[in-house]
């Protein structure tokens, strides 16, 4: 913030300083982030993006991102400041398609602008992963809960197997099969408490886990 007042001189005689004026200087252009790297999870349509922070008064950070063979870039994300890293995907708007190339860059903004660009990075996708889908984004339904009578179980129908368990709290496996799609578990006889319900693609390596409750 700058302060300004104007007197006139002849000589030695000087005259009353004028009114004061108050100037807020504007900010400086925010430091470039750098260090930009573009990372496909498999399988998930979906990037994580990673930058370093190089700006001590940006107001966020600005994605933006494109189709390689096209010209012009979209701004498809903003991010708060001190920001270092986000992950875009197709919610709650389509962003990737399968088999594409995409081209991303970011920059740090504040009121008086942009910062220069970042490096560019590309990532091409794959094909979504059903399973991957239904394990590492939690894509199922598990009702109800509290249950004594059916636990019922909905997801889509996927390619392989997976393998599901029922474990206690005393760790040891009280039920399991191999499911493709919507199915349920009778747990008629079990006895009352929370159980972990793990399903796992053995192909893949991957599972999650999610908390139930039988009732008496």
């Amino acid at each position: 913030v700058y302060t300004y007042r104007v007197r006139a001189y002849f000589g030695s005689v000087l005259t009353a300083y004028s009114n004061s004026v108050v100037v807020n200087a504007p900010l400086s252009i925010a430091l470039t982030p750098t260090n930009l790297t573009a990372q496909l999870l498999p399988g998930l349509l979906e990037v994580k993006l990673n930058w370093v922070d190089n700006a001590f008064n940006e107001d966020g950070y600005d994605i933006y991102y494109k189709v390689i063979t096209e010209p012009n870039f979209v701004l498809t994300k903003t991010v708060v400041p001190n920001a270092v890293s986000t992950t875009l995907n197709n919610a709650p708007n389509p962003r990737f398609n399968p088999n594409t190339t995409y081209v991303f860059y970011v920059v740090a903004t504040n009121s008086s602008g942009n910062s220069i660009q970042s490096n560019y990075d590309t990532v091409t996708t794959d094909v979504v992963s059903i399973e991957r889908m239904v394990i590492q984004r939690h894509e199922f339904k598990v009702f109800p809960v509290p249950t004594n009578k059916n636990l019922i179980v909905e997801m889509p129908k996927l390619n392989e197997k997976l393998e599901i368990s029922l474990i206690d709290m005393q760790g040891r496996t009280v039920y399991k099969a191999m499911e493709s799609g919507n199915f349920d578990i009778n747990v008629r006889g079990f006895a009352a408490g929370e159980y972990t319900l793990k399903m796992a693609s053995l192909k893949l390596g991957i599972s999650t886990t999610t908390l139930v409750v039988v009732s008496k």
